[in-house]
């Protein structure tokens, strides 16, 4: 039961994430397309915030890990413990494949933060890479839950 407990928290919180991923990258492109349209700017701030609050932690995760001998992270959330164990592997495996592994987390939050329209094109592919790996790693949690469907 309590597995399940934490399986619920992490996709909860991945869903959140992954929501402010999509807000920012909507904005990123439309900005980029010239679309006219009406932007919350509200929603764009918070939708960074959480973001950059999400980044920093995994970073600092991932710091820990990169430090362990077997990429182990302890005293923390298992699953974003096992997040950052993924990340770290994932980055010592695939550096030069996937700029998401080879870019700086504090590089990240500023991209985030960019107003930059030069800086757009990448942060949106920055974003479709952090999506992606966070919905490979949400499948896990809902298949604990769900089972495999």
């Amino acid at each position: 039961m309590k597995n399940d407990w934490i399986a619920a928290y992490n996709i909860e919180r991945a869903y959140n994430i992954i929501s402010d991923i999509n807000v920012i990258s909507v904005h990123a492109k439309l900005f980029l397309a010239g679309a006219d349209y009406t932007i919350d700017r509200t929603e764009l701030h918070d939708a960074r915030e959480h973001l950059v609050e999400f980044i920093t932690q995994l970073n600092s995760l991932v710091q820990v890990a990169e430090q362990s001998s077997e990429n182990v992270v302890l005293g923390t959330d298992p699953r974003l413990g096992e997040l950052a164990r993924k990340f770290t592997l994932q980055k010592q495996r695939r550096s030069q494949q996937s700029v998401l592994y080879s870019i700086s987390f504090d590089k990240l939050n500023e991209l985030v933060n960019s107003e930059e329209i030069e800086e757009l094109p990448e942060l949106i592919s920055l974003l479709r890479e952090l999506r992606s790996m966070l919905e490979q790693h949400l499948h896990s949690d809902i298949n604990h839950i769900h089972g495999d469907l």
